[in-house]
Formats: structure tokens, C-alpha cells, sequence
């Protein structure tokens, strides 16, 4: 069940507003900021995958998740996506909310690596609008379903936490 009522797109704009605040240098060029924030993800879903088979405390895995979410939301507001669209559940057999977390960043990845090596310029990026949505909503509906589930906690609450962390590390 994911949390109703989240206004994904202020979020996202909160998320990348703090990302220029504290990194500003990341924020000199729009597509080496993408580049970040797809590598951030691609190293986020990775530790959020270890946290979970690991059996880590429980903590690390909501602060994993958040920082999953954090990213993605990143890379919508940098391309000027719309968050609010309900995302399609995958309806495959064998199929949690992690591989779909792990697909879809990987797509995000192959098309932003794409336009790293130019065979696409960064307006191509834009084009590539409805996929790279998709991508970011099935992202963040799976991770906040995957964190309610956990034990019913609010991925927002998690957001919270790790900004505060981060604000005292680099506000």
C-alpha cells in the first residue's frame, strides 16, 4: 500500500533545492548534476539491496530507502517531471518491489549513459520524458510501498530524518 496524499513534486523540489544548497558545486553544469544523481541512485539501490539481504538493522534500511527516493526525486526535478501520476503496478510473477526498484534505476542509468556518451544531447533527455517518469514514479511507489510494508512506517518520516542528517552534516 503506498502512503496516499504525498505531494511528490514539492518534495522533489525541496530535495534538489537542499542539493544546491549544500553542493552547490554539483549544480555548476545540469547534466554533470544528472550524472550525480543517477550514480547516487545506482550506489543507493545497491546499499538499500545489502541492507535487505544482510538483514540490517532496521533503521539502515529506511535510511537506504530514503536516500533511493532522495535521488530519484533529484532527477525528476532536474528534468521538470511530473511525480503525481499514480504509477502502474508490475503485475509480473517473482517480481517484488525490489527488483522493480533495481529495473527501473538501471533504465534510468542506461539512458542517462546514453546521453553521457552523446549518442542523445541532454535535450533528448527531455524527450526521453515519459520513459525516465515512469521510471522515477515506479521508483519512488515502490520504495515507500516497500518501507509500509516493513512495518508501516512513512518514507517522508525517513526523508525528514536523513535531511536533518545531512543538514547537520552539510547545512
Amino acid at each position: 500500500m503506498t502512503t496516499p496524499d504525498i505531494p511528490w513534486n514539492t518534495v522533489a523540489r525541496d530535495a534538489l533545492d537542499n542539493s544546491r544548497r549544500w553542493f552547490p558545486h554539483l549544480h555548476d553544469d545540469d547534466f554533470g548534476a544528472i550524472v550525480h544523481f543517477t550514480l547516487g541512485l545506482a550506489g543507493e539501490v545497491g546499499e538499500l539491496v545489502a541492507a535487505l539481504r544482510i538483514a540490517a538493522p532496521i533503521d539502515d534500511v529506511y535510511l537506504e530507502s530514503a536516500d533511493v527516493v532522495t535521488y530519484t526525486m533529484d532527477i525528476a526535478a532536474m528534468l521538470g517531471l511530473h511525480l503525481e501520476a499514480p504509477a502502474q503496478r508490475v503485475d509480473i510473477a517473482d517480481v517484488d518491489d525490489l527488483d522493480v526498484i533495481v529495473m527501473r534505476a538501471g533504465s534510468i542509468a542506461n539512458i542517462v549513459k546514453k546521453a553521457n556518451r552523446g549518442d542523445t544531447p541532454m535535450t533528448d533527455l527531455r524527450a526521453a520524458r515519459m520513459e525516465l517518469e515512469e521510471c522515477c514514479v515506479a521508483i519512488i511507489t515502490h520504495v515507500t510501498d516497500l518501507v509500509y510494508n516493513l512495518d508501516g512506517q512513512n518514507i517522508i518520516d525517513w526523508i525528514a530524518t536523513k535531511v536533518a542528517i545531512c543538514e547537520e552534516r552539510w547545512g
